[in-house]
C-alpha cells in the first residue's frame, strides 16, 4: 500500500515549482519572521509524517530562496529542469549508499555513463578518467590532490606513505583573486592557505600571466575558469570545451510550431569565448512541438514598473 504522505508532497512540490516562477526570489520578510515556529525543545513524542510535511511546506516553501525559477541570477546557481527534479525524487526512493559497486549497481553504472558522456562532449581521450565530486571545493580539492602527488613523486616522496612531514617543497602560483575554495583545499591538504605564490591581476580579476615568474621545476599554477565576480577566464592560449548548448530555436524562428534547441563546440583562445551567431550554430534538435504564445501588455506582460515592483 502507497503511504498517502507521498501523495501530500507532490502536491507540495506541483505547488512549489509553479509559483516559483511568479513569486519574488527572495524570501518575504513574513516568511523569515514565520521560521520562528522551527525553534522549539527537542519533542518528547513523534510527529505523524503528513504532520511534518506540513509545517514544512506551510512555514519552509515560503523562506527558500527561489532558485528554481527563471529569474535568479545570484551566485552560480542554475535552476532545474522537471526531469532533473522527477529523477532525484526517484533516487531519494531508491535511498542508495553510492560508495562502491556492490552496495548500488546501478549508482556506479550511472557515474560511469556520466563521465564518458563528459569525454566524448570535451573530446578527451579514450582513457581519460574522471570521478564525480560534491561541488567546487571537493572538485578543487581533488585536483590538487593529484596534483601534490605527482609532484612530490617526481622529487622522489610517496606523500601517501611517508606523509608530509620532511616532504619536498614546491611552488603554488594563484591569482589575486582566486577562488575561496582555493584556499580550503590547500589547507585541508595540508599545503598551507598562505604559503602561496600570489599573481596580480588585471581589473577584471583575470592572473597577469605575463607576470608570472619563470618556472624551472614542478609546481602547480591555479589558472581560474570563471572568476566569481566579472566572469573572466585567466590568459590560457587555448581551451576547448566541446559541444556546448547554446540557446532555443522557437517556432517564430523555426518556421514550424516546433522547439529546437541550438549548439555548437566552443573553444576559447587567449581567455575569451565568442559566441557565434544563433545562424552560425549547425547542430539543432528538435525538442517538442510548440504553438507560438502571443504576449500582451497587462495579459501576460508585466510593465518596467510592476516588475520593478516585485523586487
Amino acid at each position: 500500500m502507497t503511504d498517502p504522505v507521498f501523495d501530500q508532497v507532490f502536491e507540495s512540490i506541483k505547488k512549489y515549482t509553479a509559483r516559483a516562477h511568479e513569486r519574488n526570489v527572495a524570501p518575504t520578510k513574513e516568511a523569515l519572521l514565520n521560521m520562528k515556529v522551527f525553534e522549539e525543545a527537542l519533542p518528547e513524542k513523534p510527529a505523524s509524517a503528513s504532520e511534518v510535511i506540513e509545517m514544512l511546506d506551510k512555514y519552509g516553501s515560503p523562506a527558500t530562496v527561489a532558485s528554481t525559477g527563471g529569474r535568479f541570477f545570484g551566485f552560480v546557481i542554475g535552476s532545474v529542469f522537471p526531469s532533473a527534479m522527477a529523477a532525484n525524487m526517484l533516487a531519494a526512493a531508491w535511498d542508495q549508499n553510492a560508495g562502491m559497486q556492490a552496495s548500488s549497481p546501478i549508482a556506479a553504472k550511472l557515474d560511469e555513463l556520466a563521465i564518458e558522456w563528459l569525454k566524448q562532449i570535451l573530446h578527451l581521450p579514450p582513457q581519460s578518467g574522471g570521478a564525480l565530486v560534491t561541488g567546487t571545493t571537493m572538485a578543487s580539492f581533488t585536483g590538487l590532490a593529484a596534483a601534490r602527488t605527482s609532484i612530490l613523486a617526481r622529487k622522489g616522496w610517496d606523500v601517501e606513505k611517508q606523509g608530509l612531514f620532511n616532504a619536498p617543497e614546491f611552488k603554488i602560483f594563484v591569482g589575486e583573486e582566486a577562488h575561496v575554495t582555493i584556499y580550503k583545499a590547500l589547507a585541508m591538504l595540508g599545503l598551507g592557505s598562505e604559503r602561496l605564490v600570489k599573481i596580480p591581476v588585471d581589473p577584471q580579476g583575470r592572473m597577469r600571466t605575463e607576470l608570472l615568474p619563470e618556472i624551472d621545476e614542478p609546481a602547480v599554477v591555479c589558472a581560474q575558469m570563471g572568476n566569481v565576480n566579472t566572469g573572466a577566464y585567466d590568459d590560457i592560449d587555448e581551451l576547448s570545451f566541446g559541444l556546448m548548448f547554446h540557446g532555443f530555436n522557437y517556432p517564430d524562428e523555426t518556421g514550424k510550431d516546433e522547439l529546437h534547441s541550438r549548439f555548437w563546440h566552443a573553444t576559447m583562445r587567449h581567455g575569451v569565448l565568442e559566441f557565434p551567431r544563433p545562424e552560425a550554430c549547425e547542430i539543432r534538435r528538435f525538442i517538442r512541438e510548440m504553438i507560438p504564445k502571443e504576449f500582451g501588455l497587462g495579459e501576460n506582460v508585466l510593465s518596467v514598473e510592476q516588475e520593478e515592483a516585485l523586487l
